[in-house]
């Protein structure tokens, strides 16, 4: 199962370049936090475009709350990278 969020429009940083995106604003000394400065005022959910890839970002505590509330979502482990082995494990050692 893949996210799409082509169609969802979030807020992100001014300055925005076709192809490249919001990675020239990130800085050589320390590229999380000033890209976390960066977006500061944008909000509880904010974008960026790196090389055509899209990165949604929670940055606020009540939301990162809501969405870390597990038995909201369905939970699908990919089958190519060893999921569907995992989840057999797991069911045999937590008895699911």
């Amino acid at each position: 199962m893949r996210n799409d969020w082509s169609r969802q429009a979030f807020p992100h940083p001014g300055g925005r370049k076709p192809f490249m995106g919001d990675v020239l604003g990130a800085g050589r000394d320390g590229p999380p936090q000033s890209t976390m400065q960066r977006c500061a005022g944008l909000g509880p959910i904010f974008e960026l475009n790196v090389f055509a890839r899209k990165f949604v970002f929670i940055a606020g505590a009540q939301l990162a709350a809501e969405l870390c509330v597990e038995a909201r979502f369905h939970k699908a482990l990919s089958p190519g990278r060893g999921g569907a082995a995992r989840l057999r494990g797991r069911r045999a050692v937590h008895g699911l």
